[in-house]
């Protein structure tokens, strides 16, 4: 390139122009296509996550299985030849075969345990019910559903949010506990309780998320007044 010259050196420029252009151009396209390809190597944590889990499992069943097996095995092969040398040693084997059937017993069920991290990336365990004038409580004045969900988990930590309604009014409130009601024969589930600025139409509907940790299943909400248990 002619720098001393500066008309030539503008000349030039102008001459290749089109070719540095170019350049720069292919420059831009290999940058953003590395960048593209570093961001398609990165692993997903949740795909990763289930993955992990599902190879827990199956190393898991494949370990309880393989041990089994090879305490059948033992018994099979050894079992006369302890009969034969006396009992003591038949003792010795049926112990040793009992702790491995514990100890792989044992292992199945901690590696099929869920992980915190997993319920929190995807499978939480959440329902939408619908809640009507079937689960008003008429003795609070027809303005307070209080619906029993049987869920078949004993725990506190349960969580509720207001879908729709055709009675959406300000100054709705919500809450939710655990409850195993005697009117219900002890089921443990959770108890839902909306309470209304006033008395709801006769035609009402009101959808609800629900949420408690450890739940079974969500059953068909019923009305659950104090008089029930709840």
């Amino acid at each position: 390139m002619p720098y001393n010259n500066p008309e030539r050196k503008r000349q030039w420029e102008r001459e290749h122009r089109e070719q540095r252009n170019a350049r720069r151009r292919m420059q831009h396209v290999t940058v953003r296509s590395g960048q593209q390809s570093i961001a398609k190597a990165l692993p997903d944590p949740v795909a990763d996550q289930k993955s992990h889990d599902t190879w827990k499992t199956i190393l898991g069943w494949a370990i309880g299985i393989g041990v089994v097996l090879l305490a059948i095995g033992g018994l099979t092969l050894f079992g006369p030849l302890c009969i034969i040398r006396g009992g003591l040693l038949m003792r010795t084997v049926t112990a040793i075969a009992c702790a491995v059937l514990l100890f792989s017993v044992a292992l199945l069920v901690s590696l099929r345990q869920p992980s915190f991290a997993s319920e929190f990336e995807g499978t939480l365990n959440t329902v939408s019910l619908n809640f009507t004038n079937a689960h008003i409580d008429p003795s609070m004045n027809n303005q307070v559903i209080r619906a029993f969900v049987p869920t078949g988990s004993k725990s506190v930590n349960c969580l509720r949010s207001l879908n729709e309604s055709n009675n959406a009014v300000s100054g709705i409130v919500v809450f939710c506990g655990e409850r195993e009601p005697p009117a219900f024969g002890g089921t443990p589930g959770m108890l839902v309780s909306v309470f209304f600025p006033g008395p709801v139409p006769p035609d009402l509907v009101l959808s609800v998320t629900l949420y408690q940790q450890g739940a079974r299943r969500y059953g068909v909400p019923v009305l659950c007044t104090a008089a029930d248990g709840c």
